[in-house]
């Protein structure tokens, strides 16, 4: 095994490690000269903070809930649009840094090799998903514009934010062989999403939602599947990171399946929560991330089921 292989990863036969083919047009000295020896151990040994600002999370959701129960929602348009607008870019930037490099290795190496090898975590490759890996603190803001908001969390908005939190800050430390797999996929997903939810946010809403939708659920099928996969056969991975990764993707596949059920076939689209002259309800765009239902405030009452906010409007506010 290289020497370079984390001491707290599983071990890979060492013809699959440090073998670097991933593609960049252009590289920064600060991506190229990234390793992850830099940050791996360190965010390992710092575990417990995870945990702990999960719990705190957690705590906050449902404190933060009872705490504006008695009081007037904010108005934070103006801030949904700013938000969304960062993570839009950020999301694009990790896109651009990780999918070029997963299709490289899967146009270079076998199936098996993509999902054991670890050498992405070094160079340019490397410092975006840690970038990727380091998004889902911030991201737990979200859950703060649905509560300040006054928007009903349920269970799948919390539930993602805190076990996506402490996975990939997990799998991160131990150097999970399929973590670009994941990162790759995930950055996706989150560049069109939330492009969908800023453009909607200034009143433009695309009209795509649906695929949106549907190629969140495919993500869910490929994690399940990478993880089975490794814990059955390949055993590239600690199996602590493979059997939880099982448990989370399995669970989101179920919850996501569900809701695309009762959102798109049982209603046809059309959420049945609408008052008789409410605006459209906005589509469910799945990210495992936030769905939400919004708390009557007026005789109209809406159904939220965004990953960051809640973008649409009740009848007496103007589009964002």
């Amino acid at each position: 095994m290289d020497t370079t292989t984390s001491s707290i990863s599983s071990p890979l036969p060492s013809s699959m490690v440090n073998v670097n083919v991933d593609w960049h047009p252009f590289e920064f000295s600060f991506e190229r000269e990234f390793r992850w020896e830099q940050w791996g151990p360190s965010l390992y040994i710092a575990f417990p903070a995870a945990v702990a600002i999960s719990l705190f999370y957690v705590a906050a959701v449902f404190g933060g809930q009872r705490f504006m129960s008695k009081r007037k929602a904010f108005d934070l348009s103006g801030a949904l649009i700013y938000w969304n607008g960062f993570l839009t870019v950020l999301s694009w930037i990790m896109a651009l840094r990780l999918v070029p490099a997963m299709i490289a290795r899967i146009r270079h190496w076998s199936f098996e090799k993509t999902i054991c090898d670890q050498s992405f975590s070094d160079g340019t490759t490397g410092f975006w998903v840690l970038i990727f890996t380091a998004s889902k603190v911030p991201e737990l803001i979200d859950t703060a514009f649905l509560v300040l908001r006054k928007r009903t969390v349920i269970l799948l908005h919390w539930y993602h934010h805190f076990s996506v939190l402490l996975y990939n800050w997990y799998a991160y430390s131990v150097r999970m062989p399929a973590g670009l797999w994941f990162s790759a996929m995930n950055s996706f997903v989150h560049a069109f999403m939330y492009l969908y939810y800023f453009q909607t946010a200034r009143g433009k809403k695309p009209s795509w939602n649906i695929f949106l939708t549907l190629t969140q659920i495919a993500q869910m099928v490929v994690g399940s599947y990478l993880t089975a996969r490794d814990l059955l056969s390949e055993h590239c991975a600690p199996l602590s990171s493979t059997y939880t990764g099982v448990i989370m993707y399995f669970s989101y596949f179920l919850l996501f399946v569900h809701l695309f059920y009762e959102m798109y076939i049982k209603t046809g689209g059309k959420s049945s929560r609408r008052g008789p002259k409410s605006k459209p309800a906005p589509p469910v765009i799945i990210d495992a991330s936030s769905i939400t239902t919004p708390t009557p405030t007026t005789t109209t009452t809406t159904t939220c089921t965004n990953d960051t906010t809640c973008n649409n409007n009740d009848t007496t506010k103007k589009d964002l």
